[in-house]
């Protein structure tokens, strides 16, 4: 693993802040920038994950290194394309109790680490808001609804199941990441993926929470274009969400409901002439409704096609399925000491051995912190 190191070593770090980043040399000095402003007293690491990039970012974080006020590192997260991968690599090279982590064209608030830590000493997993002011001047920050941020600020929650945590805005134990196998690298590229690590971590029992103080100003995607292609694929990676999760619970719509959104978008048609707000919303909403019939209609197929009954699904051996943990089952096993709810620990134990698609059978996030020391 090439990581370069500039640290004091006699000061042990608490906090291990990863960026997962890919040619980002023009944003992340923002981002390191905000965070050279953090009011905490911990002593935190920030740790790059490079998934390859070949715009010169390598030159900027040699720059950075030289400057910033924390330990600051830069990983070769090369291996495989993807959010994921870079997030899991950052992780296992981390050193700290508690892992941060945030995107590298987004910039963290000056309380971000605090918000995340406070909320960390009662929960497992914790995400924060995200606010759109800051960095897009443009119209973009009126084509989405984001709720207001204050002290009641909730983490978003898929209606009838679980809350979840955005990638952008994620805070956790190291070892509570490393006891679920991190996240799924199959879903890079597809989305869901912040979902799915969210709903895994809470059916093993661990707990998630809001931290409304870790705010981050949110870059939102520059035109029409880009933000239609975004919440299309918001709403396409259910198909994948809903079979892995609906035996615990998470049940997709009916097509009635699905199409219902075209409706609307017929209803609101004239909008499209109203100016780039009014039609940035209509082309949001048209977007997310086309991904959500798209991901249906993908779900409906692969249930035919399996031929699984949806309802009672049963395993090889002909008894009812487990949850999503159950069956993200079997190429891996990670041994780690989850921090809470020891009177669980031997249930998070059974069901620690759970598949995760990203990595090899024998390899771990526990196997990448060893080799990375090497």
């Amino acid at each position: 693993m090439n990581v370069h190191v500039k640290r004091d070593r006699s000061v042990t770090v608490r906090v291990s802040v990863v960026i997962p980043t890919y040619n980002a040399a023009a944003s992340l000095p923002v981002q390191l920038e905000a965070l050279t402003h953090q009011t905490t007293t911990e002593p935190f690491e920030v740790l790059v994950s490079d998934n390859g990039s070949t715009d010169g970012l390598a030159a900027v974080i040699d720059e950075w290194q030289q400057r910033a006020p924390y330990p600051m590192r830069r990983v070769d997260a090369s291996g495989r394309k993807g959010v994921s991968h870079a997030r899991n690599v950052g992780v296992a090279a981390s050193e700290a109790e508690f892992v941060l982590v945030c995107d590298a064209d987004d910039a963290v608030h000056p309380s971000w680490i605090d918000g995340h830590l406070k909320s960390l000493a009662k929960a497992d997993v914790t995400g924060g808001p995200t606010e759109v002011e800051t960095l897009n001047p443009g119209p973009e920050r009126f084509w989405r609804d984001f709720p207001p941020i204050d002290d009641d600020w909730q983490l978003p929650k898929e209606k009838g199941f679980l809350s979840w945590v955005t990638g952008a805005n994620f805070g956790a134990r190291r070892s509570v990441i490393e006891a679920i196998g991190g996240w799924d690298e199959n879903l890079d590229g597809l989305g869901g993926d912040d979902l799915d690590f969210s709903w895994r971590a809470q059916l093993l029992g661990f707990t998630v929470a809001p931290a409304p103080s870790a705010v981050v100003s949110y870059r939102l995607r520059r035109g029409l274009r880009a933000t239609a292609l975004q919440m299309y694929l918001y709403t396409a990676c259910f198909s994948a969400l809903w079979q892995r999760f609906s035996v615990d619970g998470l049940t997709p719509p009916t097509f009635r409901n699905a199409v219902g959104g075209f409706a609307y978008m017929v209803w609101h048609f004239p909008r499209l002439l109203r100016g780039e707000v009014a039609r940035g919303r209509w082309i949001v909403h048209a977007a997310l409704s086309y991904g959500v019939v798209i991901a249906l209609v993908r779900y409906r197929m692969q249930e035919r096609r399996r031929g699984l009954d949806r309802r009672h699904p049963l395993d090889a051996g002909g008894t009812q399925a487990g949850n999503a943990t159950d069956r993200l089952v079997a190429s891996n096993t990670v041994v780690s000491e989850p921090p809470h709810s020891q009177t669980v620990q031997r249930e998070r134990s059974d069901h620690a051995r759970h598949r995760n698609l990203g990595r090899a059978p024998d390899e771990d996030l526990s196997d990448r912190r060893r080799r990375g020391a090497e």
